[in-house]
């Protein structure tokens, strides 16, 4: 697999931020969040069919340093896992606050897939947590910094560059850690 640049966002107005469902598995260590959609009805029954029997909705992984995004085939969000490691590997500073964050978004991400559904991005990801505002955030080292945030879900938002590339996930783990 060969690397590949930061993945642009692609961001759908929405009316409202979806549910996140956000997990911390001491065991592994590992964080997890998902977001919830409501299944999208079909209009007819020959659309249920097309889409049942014809259409590939396969879940695709970006491999974005040490952190899991799993997408729809829509290349839509949908859950993340990062294994944080020991407590010797957190970093504790202030989050981030979110800017310029209009509507809420369905985010999609840009990136190329091999035919096993994967991109990988060779990154190094760093974890910090802001105790006061319980903000785990994922900042893309080298990527510069965010002049945006896009807001998925009630505890998720991604903050891109001037190109709309990713640069950091902010998380609320508030009540986890």
């Amino acid at each position: 697999m060969t690397s590949q640049p930061r993945p642009a966002l692609i961001a759908t107005p929405i009316p409202a931020p979806y549910p996140c469902q956000v997990v911390w598995d001491e065991a592994s260590q590992t964080i997890s969040a998902t977001v919830e959609r409501q299944p999208t009805a079909s209009a007819s029954l020959a659309q249920h069919i097309e889409r049942t029997l014809f259409e590939m909705d396969t879940e695709r992984r970006l491999v974005l340093g040490d952190l899991d995004i799993l997408l729809d085939g829509e290349n839509r969000f949908n859950a993340l896992d990062m294994r944080i490691g020991p407590r010797a590997s957190w970093r504790q500073r202030p989050a981030p606050a979110p800017l310029n964050m209009n509507r809420p978004a369905d985010i999609a991400f840009n990136a190329e897939f091999d035919a096993n559904g994967i991109a990988v991005v060779e990154a190094t990801v760093g974890a910090f947590f802001d105790a006061a505002t319980g903000t785990l955030c994922f900042q893309i080292k080298d990527a510069g910094s965010a002049v945006r945030h896009l807001r998925l879900a009630n505890k998720l938002s991604f903050g891109v560059d001037d190109d709309g590339r990713l640069t950091e996930i902010l998380l609320g783990v508030d009540g986890l850690i």
